[in-house]
């Protein structure tokens, strides 16, 4: 121990002087972990103290300190997790501290801020653990601790004992790598696990077909949600409209044929009595799609007679109509563009319970005014107050009330 080094920093923390990181810097693992006169070491003292210091030392005391038990017991006393990103003996980690539990054990027991699970690739009790404890952070699992579960051992995998346990299946499954999950099922005749894995995986051919179909056939559904137009053609094939109509509207859109998208293929499969999913929340996430598919899906809606399945969500989000993405244009524009009559008569009359003025100013703009929307007393009280605001605020204003 340098008892020059950590008498200096320590007079320093009392004198309230700034400490030097080159001072911070000089201190050794030994230094820390030697007591004062009331038998607390000096780690364990700039804990209590609240004295921020960890990201000072040098990486050498920081490994020495993630190698030392003692360390552990302070630093999860303290709740302080941080500093294990420098560990290089990940043993250290299972080995009993308190309680006949593990450092790793009482990190999750205890709810510690600690993210670096992707570093353990040793043992494969952290597994557990993550079940235990935290499930929804197994898709965090270091890769080598991955191909552990999935590599044979004797007769079995270790991960057979997880296989029936779809709670562990779902959160863990659409994270294991291809070739493993791929060879597990095959080998296992585990193919309900496939309900599990991403659509990339179920449009995988064995024995020149795709795994989505050998799921149909054994009438297993998968679990995620198909959007590719592969899955789209086998589903069709399959006459399982279903689980079609789950997907997302904007793949929908696509082409099937020369004649009709899948959505349109979905309306009419619905209106010969059908029992489909066609209602979705399209609108929540707009601002992450172009300008050109939103009004292609509205259009498809307003066409078939069917926009009855989102307009409890377009008028949560009428701001989807005003939204021109990167363009000069807004969806409305479009939309007047391409079937003002249709618009008008089918779509606008069913948003004007907004009580949004912005939006009925926005919709004057076009030439859909009061006589259009014939506005309730009410709401335009409300415009006008909004106008007058608005024509205060700026000099130059000049919007007329509505009469």
């Amino acid at each position: 121990m340098n008892e020059v080094n950590i008498s200096l920093v320590l007079n320093k923390i009392k004198d309230n002087n700034k400490i030097f990181y080159s001072e911070w810097n000089a201190l050794t693992v030994n230094d820390l972990l030697a007591k004062d006169e009331n038998n607390i070491t000096y780690f364990e003292y700039l804990f209590k103290n609240n004295i921020e210091f960890m990201y000072n030392l040098s990486d050498r005391c920081m490994m020495d300190l993630t190698s030392n038990i003692d360390a552990l017991r302070i630093g999860l006393k303290y709740g302080n997790m941080e500093w294990l990103r420098y560990f290089d003996n990940e043993d250290i980690l299972y080995e009993p501290i308190e309680d006949n539990k593990n450092t790793i054990e009482l990190i999750f027991e205890r709810k510690l801020r600690w993210y670096r699970y992707d570093q353990l690739k040793k043992n494969m009790k952290i597994f557990d653990y993550m079940i235990k404890y935290q499930p929804y952070s197994l898709s965090s699992l270091n890769k080598e601790i991955v191909e552990k579960l999935f590599t044979k051992v004797g007769d079995s995998y270790p991960y057979d004992k997880y296989v029936n346990d779809d709670n562990v299946n779902s959160k863990f499954i659409i994270c294991v790598p291809k070739e493993l999950i791929i060879n597990y099922c095959i080998e296992k005749n585990k193919y309900e696990l496939f309900r599990f894995c991403n659509e990339k995986i179920l449009l995988e051919e064995i024995n020149n077909k795709t795994i989505l179909e050998i799921l149909l056939d054994k009438n297993i559904e998968p679990l995620i949600t198909l959007n590719e137009k592969h899955s789209f053609d086998i589903l069709v094939e399959k006459n399982r409209y279903d689980l079609l109509s789950r997907a997302s509207v904007y793949p929908l859109t696509q082409k099937y044929n020369d004649k009709e998208t899948y959505l349109e293929l979905l309306f009419k499969k619905q209106k010969d009595g059908m029992e489909l999913h066609l209602e979705d929340k399209i609108f929540g996430l707009y601002k992450y799609r172009e300008v050109d598919e939103i009004v292609d899906s509205i259009m498809l809606f307003l066409k078939n007679d069917m926009i009855g399945y989102i307009i409890a969500d377009l008028k949560k989000n009428v701001e989807v109509l005003m939204y021109k993405g990167k363009g000069d244009k807004s969806v409305l524009e479009y939309l007047l563009e391409i079937d003002r009559n249709l618009v008008i008569d089918k779509l606008i009359p069913r948003l004007k319970s907004q009580k949004n003025p912005e939006f009925y100013i926005f919709l004057r703009n076009f030439g859909i005014d009061n006589a259009t929307l014939r506005l309730e007393k009410e709401d335009k009280s409300l415009c006008n107050e909004y106008i007058k605001d608005f024509n205060e605020m700026y000099d130059d204003g000049c919007i007329s009330e509505y009469e």
